[in-house]
């Protein structure tokens, strides 16, 4: 912040106003734009946090596990008993 408030002094004092205005503006935008980010993630996180609870419970009703399969890059979804 210092930097910018030094490059500001040196502009002709008509011009500091108008240049110190845009960077508040500018401050702003930013803030706001990572409040909305923030906001839509932990939206986003709490969903997948339900989907995977949820997957979690349907294999230990079902006394499955997840393994990885023998050949190619994929899962499998097995019973406990086999």
């Amino acid at each position: 912040m210092c930097e910018a408030e030094n490059a500001i002094a040196v502009l002709p004092p008509n011009e500091q106003q108008y240049v110190c205005y845009q960077v508040v503006q500018n401050i702003k935008k930013l803030q706001n734009h990572q409040h909305d980010q923030n906001a839509l993630m932990s939206t986003k996180t709490k969903h997948e946090l339900k989907i995977v609870k949820q997957i979690r419970g349907k294999l230990i009703n079902n006394n499955a596990i997840v393994v990885k399969a023998d050949k190619g890059n994929s899962i499998v979804v097995m019973s406990r008993n086999d």
